[in-house]
């Protein structure tokens, strides 16, 4: 009896202890003044910008807001916006800040007036750039392809989607008159003609873009192409071989040999002589070669043949008198012109499409191959000839005896289209020989265009 009264005891101390303890809590915040909070920022966003961010929110109807401050810089900056109540309701506002490093900053705002009343904190972290970092991460619209006939000037550009925020695309050029002209090419344009071209000029081109999430817009760098020049050169042109069996034959030029397989199915070597003027005789090759419709030179010293009947390809190896076979890796290709080109082969077909087939010097397709790549299209206006020219491009005579000539990259992809000469090509078979054109015309004879220019920039004319 007497434990349990001591309990209680103990237990209403405890008690009255407490009670105080609590009123006197109470007291204390009773003697606070009450916290006032002004209205918050809404809907603060934040964009990116170059060197600058923008930010948008929305005030709320709150009558006694008289400011808002916006910190960065972790709080070192600061910027104070006077808030102007001239329409009721909810209003959005904006600024831009500049003068920003490239980097991610945190931007606090809260509202404020004269009476040191407080919203509570809105927050928003944005990214700035710096314009030459950025820049250089931007895809601008490219020229894909250029095409230049005399006076005018052709090219198409690249598509672009919403995705890539083009706005659009400004032309720079140098006109026949020497003055530079500015052209804005809006989006949905593909392609352009340029009369006015001068040729030999750049071309060159930059995108305006917005990109996703920035306030500002930027130009891209100037990217340049170069176009060609005019290069007059048959007054060079020399005779070097005369022929009375060049209809029906076939020719195929090596770094050092021109070889005729003439109508009687005979390789005829022709080597020239020391002066560099003429072709001359140097033998026969081992072999009947009748059977074969197409011979081409395959780098660096094979003869890639398509049978006459089979439309079967083989590989061989060139020996002083002979052609080794090596095998045969491709069967019934009834394709209609064969080239190779920067160690591919290429063949058209009778819809007009040009392939590129990947093959090695053992006549063993490399992968991807032998599932062809289409490199080109309309190539069907080739009734005469399709030749290769030293690593850089096709020649091709159209239906009209016109010549032309494509640029390929180093994916076998034409870059440009060039119409050469003024008048109508009276040749009927062109070949490289080491970087000269060796031409054959309807007599028979030979000649040689001692040509060697950048063809990145030369447009010959054969007068």
């Amino acid at each position: 009896m007497k434990n349990i009264t001591l309990f209680l005891a103990v237990c209403f101390s405890f008690f009255l202890f407490s009670c105080g303890d609590m009123n006197e809590i109470q007291r204390e915040f009773e003697e606070m003044e009450e916290q006032v909070y002004l209205g918050k920022i809404d809907s603060l966003k934040g964009f990116q910008g170059i060197n600058s961010v923008k930010l948008t929110w929305y005030y709320n109807a709150d009558p006694r807001i008289q400011n808002t401050v916006i910190y960065w810089n972790l709080r070192r900056d600061s910027l104070v916006i006077p808030v102007k109540h001239t329409t009721p309701g909810v209003r959005k506002d904006s600024v831009v800040i500049e003068g920003l490093s490239q980097n991610s900053h945190l931007f606090e705002m809260r509202n404020v007036n004269s009476l040191g009343q407080k919203s509570l904190f809105s927050t928003v972290t944005v990214k700035a750039w710096d314009l030459e970092y950025y820049r250089s991460k931007l895809g601008a619209r490219k020229v894909s392809n250029i095409g230049y006939n005399f006076n005018d000037l052709t090219f198409k550009l690249s598509t672009v989607s919403a995705v890539d925020g083009v706005v659009h695309s400004r032309l720079k050029y140098k006109n026949r008159e020497g003055v530079e002209v500015t052209k804005i090419v809006e989006n949905n344009v593909e392609s352009l003609l340029l009369s006015d071209f001068a040729a030999g000029e750049d071309l060159s081109i930059q995108s305006l873009i917005v990109p996703p999430y920035f306030h500002d817009s930027i130009y891209t760098d100037y990217e340049v192409y170069k176009t060609p020049y005019m290069n007059f050169k048959s007054s060079k042109r020399k005779k070097v071989l005369s022929l009375t069996d060049a209809e029906g034959s076939l020719f195929v030029t090596t770094p050092d040999r021109l070889l005729q397989r003439n109508p009687q199915g005979q390789l005829v070597a022709y080597s020239l002589n020391e002066a560099g003027d003429q072709f001359v005789k140097s033998g026969v090759l081992q072999g009947d070669w009748s059977e074969y419709r197409c011979m081409v030179y395959y780098d660096p010293d094979r003869v890639i043949t398509v049978h006459g009947t089979t439309n079967n390809l083989s590989m061989h190896r060139i020996q002083p008198d002979r052609l080794v076979h090596i095998r045969e890796f491709a069967w019934r290709w009834a394709h209609v012109y064969f080239m190779t080109l920067k160690n591919k082969l290429f063949s058209t077909v009778k819809n007009g499409a040009m392939l590129l087939w990947r093959v090695d010097a053992n006549g063993v397709f490399i992968p991807p191959s032998p599932a062809e790549k289409i490199v080109a299209r309309g190539f069907n206006v080739y009734l005469n000839f399709i030749s290769g020219y030293r690593n850089e491009g096709v020649f091709s005579l159209d239906e009209t005896n016109f010549l032309w000539f494509y640029f390929m990259n180093a994916e076998g992809e034409i870059t440009s289209t060039n119409k050469m000469g003024q008048s109508r090509f009276t040749y009927i078979l062109m070949l490289d020989f080491n970087g000269d054109l060796l031409c054959l015309d309807n007599k028979g004879d030979l000649w040689l265009h001692p040509f060697a220019p950048d063809t990145s920039d030369a447009y010959w004319v054969f007068e």
